[in-house]
């Protein structure tokens, strides 16, 4: 039996709106995203997929975190976790890069790399390196 990698690539790229000393962040500029799954079967899945992952990694980058008080989470549901709302998303623009003519998988590829690609953003528009999140730690959303 021959084995079959099937190495899957991604790219993110975000964009902040406002001077480089912008003091806040804001999801609201268009969001581009660029992967190369191999054989795409269905593109429109895949894209759907993407953008969902793009909405949930912007989700805890911005905002993502539970705090423990009393040995409890303090936040009981969604109504006080607060989350990206649709009138919050950015456009988001997904590129699918066919390669190969094994099928691979795109899984839960999208959302760790938002992260990272908002913190790149925010030094590059504010010189500010983050080196925690979320961003409303920092006064920055």
């Amino acid at each position: 039996m021959k084995n079959i990698i099937a190495l899957v690539a991604a790219g993110w790229v975000l964009v902040i709106p406002g001077a480089p000393a912008a003091a806040e962040v804001k999801a609201s500029e268009a969001t581009q995203a660029c992967i190369e799954c191999h054989r795409i079967i269905h593109p429109g899945i895949v894209q759907g997929q993407l953008s969902g992952a793009v909405v949930a990694g912007l989700t805890a980058a911005l905002y993502g975190e539970i705090r423990i008080e009393q040995g409890r989470a303090a936040q009981s549901n969604f109504f006080d976790y607060r989350m990206l709302t649709l009138a919050d998303c950015p456009a988001i623009e997904v590129q699918l890069l066919p390669g190969g003519d094994v099928p691979g998988g795109v899984g839960e590829l999208g959302t760790p790399a938002v992260a990272p690609a908002v913190a790149n953003a925010v030094f590059a528009a504010t010189g500010k390196r983050i080196r925690e999140l979320p961003l409303a730690r920092h006064g920055l959303v």
